[in-house]
Protein backbone atom coordinates (compact mmCIF):
# COMPACT_ATOMS: atom_id res chain seq x y z
CA UNK A 1 0.00 0.00 0.00
CA UNK A 2 3.17 2.19 0.87
CA UNK A 3 5.02 1.74 -2.61
CA UNK A 4 1.34 2.47 -4.02
CA UNK A 5 0.81 5.60 -2.51
CA UNK A 6 3.62 6.85 -2.92
CA UNK A 7 3.94 5.58 -6.88
CA UNK A 8 0.50 7.86 -6.69
CA UNK A 9 1.44 11.05 -5.28
CA UNK A 10 5.05 10.69 -7.96
CA UNK A 11 2.72 10.05 -10.98
CA UNK A 12 0.28 13.28 -9.73
CA UNK A 13 2.94 15.83 -9.03
CA UNK A 14 4.54 14.93 -12.15
CA UNK A 15 1.76 15.22 -14.02
CA UNK A 16 0.60 18.67 -12.11
CA UNK A 17 4.48 20.11 -13.48
CA UNK A 18 2.90 19.38 -16.79
CA UNK A 19 1.25 22.76 -19.19
CA UNK A 20 -1.83 20.90 -19.28
CA UNK A 21 -5.04 22.79 -19.70
CA UNK A 22 -7.94 20.42 -18.91
CA UNK A 23 -9.59 20.71 -15.90
CA UNK A 24 -11.39 17.40 -15.66
CA UNK A 25 -7.66 15.91 -16.03
CA UNK A 26 -6.81 18.43 -12.94
CA UNK A 27 -10.03 17.29 -11.08
CA UNK A 28 -8.86 13.48 -11.74
CA UNK A 29 -5.54 14.31 -10.46
CA UNK A 30 -6.81 15.73 -7.17
CA UNK A 31 -9.13 12.82 -6.64
CA UNK A 32 -5.84 10.47 -7.17
CA UNK A 33 -3.85 12.93 -5.09
CA UNK A 34 -6.39 12.44 -2.37
CA UNK A 35 -6.39 8.73 -2.42
CA UNK A 36 -2.60 9.27 -2.30
CA UNK A 37 -2.93 11.38 0.75
CA UNK A 38 -4.84 8.54 2.69
CA UNK A 39 -2.83 5.73 1.69
CA UNK A 40 0.41 7.12 3.55
CA UNK A 41 -0.41 8.10 6.29
CA UNK A 42 -2.30 4.96 7.00
CA UNK A 43 0.99 3.02 6.46
CA UNK A 44 3.17 5.06 8.02
CA UNK A 45 1.59 6.17 11.47
CA UNK A 46 0.88 2.64 12.12
CA UNK A 47 4.68 1.27 11.34
CA UNK A 48 5.98 3.45 14.53
CA UNK A 49 5.54 0.78 17.14
CA UNK A 50 6.94 -1.85 15.07
CA UNK A 51 10.26 0.14 13.79
CA UNK A 52 11.03 1.69 17.61
CA UNK A 53 11.43 0.27 20.67
CA UNK A 54 8.76 1.25 22.91
CA UNK A 55 10.93 3.22 25.54
CA UNK A 56 11.47 5.50 23.07
CA UNK A 57 7.98 5.34 21.05
CA UNK A 58 7.07 8.76 22.29
CA UNK A 59 9.89 10.78 21.09
CA UNK A 60 9.31 9.03 17.81
CA UNK A 61 5.77 10.21 17.60
CA UNK A 62 6.61 13.64 18.01
CA UNK A 63 9.53 13.57 15.80
CA UNK A 64 7.63 12.81 12.92
CA UNK A 65 4.89 15.34 13.95
CA UNK A 66 7.46 17.60 14.32
CA UNK A 67 9.61 16.82 10.71
CA UNK A 68 5.52 16.97 8.83
CA UNK A 69 4.39 19.89 10.27
CA UNK A 70 7.75 21.89 9.52
CA UNK A 71 7.41 20.05 5.73
CA UNK A 72 3.86 21.51 6.14
CA UNK A 73 5.02 24.97 6.67
CA UNK A 74 8.20 25.43 4.55
CA UNK A 75 6.99 23.41 1.38
CA UNK A 76 4.37 26.01 0.27
CA UNK A 77 6.74 29.21 1.13
CA UNK A 78 9.42 27.56 -1.14
CA UNK A 79 7.28 26.65 -4.08
CA UNK A 80 5.54 29.94 -3.40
Amino acid sequence: IMILGTAMLTVVLMVFALPLHSSMLAVALMLILGVAFSLLPSVLWPAVPKIVPEQQLGSAYSIIYYIQNIGLMLVPIIIG
